[in-house]
Parts: structure tokens; C-alpha cells; sequence
């Protein structure tokens, strides 16, 4: 698997160790030297890249995790969204997934399906993790619960707001989602030439 955008290789160190085998990529030298340094003790291959291309055969990969990567290759003058999107197609074997969390965008989900629904993806899931200022959150941040509870508070509130919260809720203010977007299992051409399920 890739995790694209590795950043200093948190989640590089978590699917190491939960016997995955992980390509990390990163666009920042210093970036991937603290993520090698952190996952010194892990199987893992670090790569630097473009941000773009992915070191990887065709159709070989079953599954990449993103985590506040993406958005900067959208939210910019030049943007290379959908580019990535479409050698993340290339690269994933079909059926395989790309999860990605973006943090802390004040926008509606679907500026982020675009790019990904383009380039032949199926949108699976979104899920919103957090809306910052909620309701949800006010409740389990109150200074009642004590301090070693805020974990699991933490925790209880991202599943109530996984399960209860709509990610098309138009409601102003800075949310973290979860996106999924599969790879179809199978396309074919249809007459206008166009791909389908």
C-alpha cells in the first residue's frame, strides 16, 4: 500500500506494524528524513516524489491512505487534483480503495469528489470526523469530564459523529472527513465511448 504524503510517517508506522507492506512518498526531503528516522524500526520504503506520480507498476497497489494531503494540490493556483486521481487509478489494482482524511477545510464535501469521480472512481463513503465548535464536541469537552476521560471522549464523539452527522448538512464553520473511493471492479465501454460500471 501507499501512504501518500507521509508527512513524518505516523500512519507509515502504524500499517508497518500492523503487517502491511508500505510505500511512503513525500514531496519534502526533510519531511521523508523525519519519517525514515521515525520508522527506523519498521519494514517500510520511503520515496521522494513529485507529489504526483506514484512508484508503482499498473494495477499493482490495494489500497492508498492520504491523510491533509490532497487539498493542497487542489486549493491552488495551478491545481494537480485530478491528475492524482488518475494515476492513483492507474496504480490500484481494481476493487482497491483510497481513503483519505482532509482536516479542517470549510467546504462542502463534494469539491473533493470531482477529481476522483473523473478519473473513474467509485465515491464509496464520506463521513464527516468533526465539525470544530459542534454540539458533539461542546458536550464531550466539558470541563466536568476529567482530563484522562478525553481520549475516549474524543473517540465516543468521532463515532456518534460518524453515525449521525450528514456530510451534506450545510453547516458554516471548519469539519475533518473521511472519504473512500473504490476502483471499479470492472469497466467497460459504453457506446458514447464513455466508461462504466
Amino acid at each position: 500500500m501507499i501512504d501518500f504524503g507521509c508527512g513524518t510517517g505516523r500512519f507509515t508506522r502504524f500499517f508497518a506494524l500492523h503487517h502491511r507492506h508500505v510505500v511512503a512518498t513525500e514531496v519534502t526531503p526533510e519531511m521523508l528524513e523525519r519519517a525514515k528516522s521515525s520508522c527506523n524500526d519498521v519494514p517500510a520504503e520511503f520515496v521522494l516524489t513529485d507529489g504526483v506520480a506514484i512508484p508503482a507498476a499498473s494495477a499493482s497497489l490495494d489500497g492508498i491512505w492520504c491523510c491533509a494531503v490532497l487539498r493542497y494540490s487542489l486549493f491552488v493556483p495551478n491545481p494537480v487534483y485530478a491528475e492524482i486521481a488518475k494515476e492513483m487509478d492507474r496504480v490500484l489494482r481494481p476493487g482497491a480503495f483510497v481513503v483519505n482524511c482532509e482536516m479542517y477545510v470549510d467546504v462542502p464535501p463534494d469539491v473533493f469528489l470531482a477529481g476522483f469521480e473523473g478519473a473513474g472512481f467509485r465515491t464509496s463513503r464520506i463521513f464527516v470526523l468533526q465539525r470544530y465548535g459542534g454540539r458533539i464536541e461542546r458536550i464531550f469537552s466539558h470541563r466536568l469530564i476529567p482530563e484522562r476521560w478525553i481520549t475516549r471522549s474524543a473517540a465516543v464523539s468521532a463515532f456518534v459523529r460518524s453515525r449521525l452527522d450528514s456530510p451534506t448538512r450545510n453547516i458554516p464553520g471548519l469539519r475533518d472527513y473521511l472519504f473512500v473511493w473504490q476502483k471499479p471492479t470492472r469497466a467497460h465501454l459504453d457506446l458514447t465511448g464513455e466508461r462504466s460500471l
